[in-house]
């Protein structure tokens, strides 16, 4: 890039940029509020703050297919 080139960014990038972290730390607390509220085991906690720390939105949806078959079906585990 020649100097002297001043690069303008669009402010919603940085709105955008903003708010995925966001987001990201909602669904972690999601799935901790939820695991806790339900009296979920500690490793179980772990495992799926985990799940979501590395698979953020996949994860999540996981957590969700998990927690409402387990609450539909009566398993608790």
């Amino acid at each position: 890039m020649p100097t002297g080139v001043i690069v303008e960014i669009p402010t919603y990038y940085d709105l955008i940029w903003t708010l995925f972290p966001i987001i990201y730390l909602g669904f972690l607390g999601i799935v901790i509020i939820f695991e806790v509220r339900r009296k979920s085991r500690t490793s179980r906690i772990i495992a799926w703050t985990l799940v979501q720390l590395l698979f953020p939105i996949i994860g999540f949806i996981i957590w969700g297919i998990f927690f409402f078959s387990e609450k539909r079906f009566g398993d608790k585990g």
